[in-house]
């Protein structure tokens, strides 16, 4: 059986351009990173039909609904100090929504949400999601993406992308004033190192991953077997647990499953790019990690094509691992080489020697 991607129709993209009003001033990949990432959640907050719950009781990240809509972004080669990426949009439903679950379709929801926070408009955000927690995730993720410093971000939506806005400063924007607060528990699991176990009162310290706070929760005595010779490994520990305002663990409690973290390798001898199936000479393994920022997302990296792709579940892993290939042969591979970038030429050998072309 073929690794084929899932069946998908482009619906809408948007490219976003990041560039310094300083003369050669660099934005660092830790910045960008940070940027994408905000963008990222957001286009899951507005594609996610719960956002559009009032009644939402959710205290985690949103996810995006299943087999609707799903978006990509793609970092391209640029010059010194300047970035441009490209959002992607699909609709992957067996048949064509007459309603997406983006209201009113495409990015610009996205774009809206990011006008609201910029001027302030509360009343306005909550019009938009109702979602008490989604509205959280969202100011929090605007803050992210708005420029810093001497950073310029403009976007533009469509398919000609010629009508671009550009974003307003961060610090001109009172933050605090539209956040509110959440904190309800929820049932799941979160990667964390065991770090202490006190036996005689049978509770079990643990440290999410890059996390910086331990907490002391009650464990099931069927897994104390376990937490001595798993201690400080990375664990996948079924439990409750909530976020705080930032997006990071707040708290953890009633631990009630623990396992070592298994990181796989995602294995490809396939791809589908522009309805076609590209075959690779052998099979390129891909090493699954965890990143080093985050600590709660997977990461998969190819540094000879200049491949990095995240996920918050590692099931999703090779998902991203195909989408991302299927983009370098349509995007990289198929462009002249005199119009890419050095880092883009090397990418684009690198992958042509992998398919034997």
């Amino acid at each position: 059986m073929g690794d084929s991607p899932r069946e998908r129709r482009l619906i809408d993209r948007m490219s976003i351009h990041v560039s310094t009003d300083g003369i050669g001033d660099e934005i660092s990949f830790k910045r960008l990173k940070e940027m994408l990432d905000g963008y990222d959640t957001l286009l899951n907050i507005v594609s996610d039909e719960k956002s559009y719950d009032p009644d939402d009781k959710r205290a985690s990240r949103p996810k995006p609904s299943e087999g609707k809509t799903t978006h990509a972004i793609y970092l391209a080669p640029a010059a010194k100090g300047c970035y441009c990426a490209e959002a992607l949009l699909y609709d992957e439903s067996d048949e064509p929504q007459a309603r997406l679950s983006f209201a009113g379709g495409g990015f610009e929801p996205a774009l809206s949400l990011i006008e609201s926070v910029s001027n302030g408009e509360a009343e306005a955000l909550a019009a938009q999601i109702p979602s008490r927690c989604a509205r959280d995730q969202a100011v929090k993720e605007v803050e992210n993406i708005l420029p810093r410093g001497n950073e310029r971000i403009s976007v533009a939506v469509g398919e000609d992308g010629s009508e671009r806005t550009e974003l307003k400063r961060a610090d001109l924007i009172d933050f605090a004033s539209m956040r509110l607060a959440t904190g309800e528990y929820i049932d799941g699991s979160i990667i964390a190192r065991v770090v202490g176990v006190d036996f005689e009162a049978e509770k079990i310290g643990l440290r999410p991953t890059n996390g910086k706070k331990k907490f002391w929760v009650d464990y099931d005595p069927d897994i104390e077997d376990r937490l001595v010779s798993n201690r400080l490994r990375p664990m996948t520990v079924n439990c409750r647990y909530r976020y705080d305002i930032n997006g990071d663990i707040d708290d953890v409690k009633d631990a009630s499953g623990i396992e070592e973290l298994d990181l796989r390798v995602v294995v490809v001898s396939e791809f589908e790019a522009g309805g076609e199936t590209i075959r690779l000479k052998e099979p390129l393994s891909i090493e699954v990690g965890l990143d080093e920022d985050a600590g709660q997302v997977f990461i998969a990296e190819c540094e000879p094509l200049g491949m990095v792709v995240f996920a918050e579940h590692q099931d999703e892993i090779r998902q991203e691992v195909l989408d991302d290939l299927a983009w370098r042969w349509s995007y990289i591979v198929n462009a002249p080489e005199e119009t890419l970038a050095e880092d883009a030429v090397a990418a684009r050998r690198n992958l042509l020697g992998l398919v034997g072309a």
